[in-house]
């Protein structure tokens, strides 16, 4: 009876869904042909914002978890998919490059409609596809700190451990050469440098890729240990800092929002005071990022030019909305790929979701450029095409929207369905605590690639997550053979002693 009335709680919040999903085209259908288009596209923003608020609620209502992965990766996307979109619903103006200034009404209306619904759809598949928490599953706010399989524990440690220190040497090589680079050049440099890298030529930075999934296993494995958990707690941090330094700041925050869910997850669940020292610590971090984008370009900065501007930011202007304008500029490249296609350019058709599969096979001297930059990675494209000198980046509305037009709101639907079903795989965590790693290293990777196409998530969870997954059960797997070979040997040893004991006894 438990399980009927959780499906209903589940079937009725998709119903409400694809009812408001429905609505939204409609008025969306009516706006898109009637010459009064300004009322029209602040309704659609306005129920872009509706949907931010339901997603989140629906998912509560479901999961009864407002602090975890999905959530999280759901307040991203709205972020930089409709970021400046929000701030135009609240009436507040936007700090900076303003994209309803920059296009016309006509193009920002389809943007708006395209992504809202895009976001929904997301959000429908997720919530079709994922695990329902009712009274006999765990709960997420819970500690995993249980009696669960010790050898999984440790086989984590050991990997961790080993891709700690087969990566955290090309990474400090890295850090390095970008803070230089960062300096002498300025932010814009590490579009040029972060280029798609494919083949044997790319195995240095897939090292440095491991360097946070290497941090993730030693503060999950950390159960006894609190000084493994402080260390790869002060090795995230760090991490974020440095990028920070150099205006990644969508990396670091990810980063430091990664290690804030893995101490809710396994430590100490955060509640009541410390989730609102969290949200002001968040909102601490929001408001240096309008610091570290007017400093990002400016070479030869130090501590103190950080210090003043953010100083003199905050008495002259609202840092969280220059945040959000910022960020929820990432909407330009699906504006462009609406003017491009299909007028200039044809649709893909599914071609660059399949050739993103393509990355895991090395450039041995077969093609002159590899299929996964060339077909799949759309942020060189669209920088080719519209002949900027920086990356642009994309999204994964604007790769929908180039492979199947409208329709590619379908896409969106797979997607979230996938992300449903993965992220809520954390209620797994008693049964095999390997799960937690595998969802926090997607986790960290996939968001880090929301402003990419989707061969960025490809080649993160082929090169990284699996492979790190696959290493843990093998190591696991090891160890456990291992004591059952002592064990063997010992029960076998007592057989021994015991018959030499009755042998003697008879005698």
């Amino acid at each position: 009876m438990l399980t009927l009335r959780v499906d209903l709680k589940k079937l009725k919040l998709i119903i409400l869904s694809l009812m408001l999903f429905v609505l939204i085209a409609i008025v969306g259908l009516i706006a898109i042909n009637t010459t009064s288009i300004i009322n029209y596209n602040y309704i659609i923003c306005s129920f872009g914002l509706l949907v931010f608020v339901w997603s989140i609620w629906s998912w509560y209502k479901l999961r009864r978890e407002l602090l975890c992965p999905y959530i999280f990766f759901l307040m991203v996307a709205f972020v930089f998919m409709f970021g400046q979109s929000m701030l135009k619903t609240l009436r507040i103006p936007i700090s900076g490059r303003d994209l309803h200034q920059m296009y016309p009404l006509t193009i920002m209306l389809r943007a708006n409609l395209f992504t809202v619904l895009s976001l929904l759809a997301l959000h429908i598949g997720s919530l079709s596809f994922c695990r329902v928490k009712g009274r006999d599953n765990s709960d997420s706010s819970k500690s995993f700190i249980i009696d669960s399989s010790s050898t999984t524990y440790k086989a984590i440690s050991i990997v961790g451990y080993c891709l700690f220190f087969i990566s955290v040497g090309p990474m400090l090589i890295d850090l390095y050469k970008k803070v230089i680079l960062v300096n002498a050049f300025g932010y814009r440099i590490l579009y040029e440098e972060s280029l798609m890298e494919t083949g044997l030529s790319g195995w240095d930075s897939l090292f440095t890729q491991f360097f946070v999934p290497s941090l993730i296993c030693l503060f999950l494995s950390s159960r006894k240990s609190k000084a493994q958990r402080s260390f790869a707690s002060c090795g995230m941090v760090l991490y974020s800092l440095v990028y920070l330094y150099l205006g990644g700041r969508g990396q670091a925050i990810i980063v430091l929002v990664t290690l804030i869910l893995m101490w809710h997850y396994t430590a100490d669940p955060i509640k009541g005071l410390r989730a609102l020292i969290s949200a002001l610590f968040g909102v601490l971090v929001l408001s240096i990022l309008p610091v570290l984008r007017q400093l990002r370009n400016i070479t030869g900065k130090t501590l103190e030019d950080y210090i003043d501007m953010f100083l003199l930011s905050i008495g002259n202007e609202n840092l969280i909305v220059q945040t959000l304008s910022e960020m929820g500029s990432s909407m330009f490249p699906l504006i462009n790929v609406m003017l491009l296609v299909p007028d200039s350019y044809p649709f893909r058709f599914g071609t660059s979701y399949l050739y993103s599969f393509t990355t895991v096979i090395p450039n041995l001297g077969m093609w002159k450029i590899h299929p996964a930059v060339s077909k799949a990675n759309l942020g060189i494209w669209l920088k080719d095409v519209l002949g900027l000198s920086y990356g642009p980046g994309f999204s994964f509305a604007a790769e929908a929207y180039i492979n199947f037009g409208w329709f590619g709101i379908i896409v969106l639907f797979i997607l979230g369905g996938f992300y449903g079903w993965f992220f809520s795989l954390v209620d797994k965590k008693q049964d095999n605590p390997a799960i937690l790693v595998f969802v926090f290293t997607v986790f960290v990777l996939v968001t880090m690639t929301t402003r990419n196409s989707f061969v960025g998530t490809v080649r993160a969870f082929l090169y990284v997550s699996l492979p790190l997954y696959i290493a843990i059960m093998l190591v696991r797997n090891s160890i456990e053979k291992n004591i059952g070979d002592q064990n063997s040997h010992v029960s076998a040893k007592n057989v021994v002693e015991y018959s030499s004991t009755m042998i003697g006894r008879e005698n």
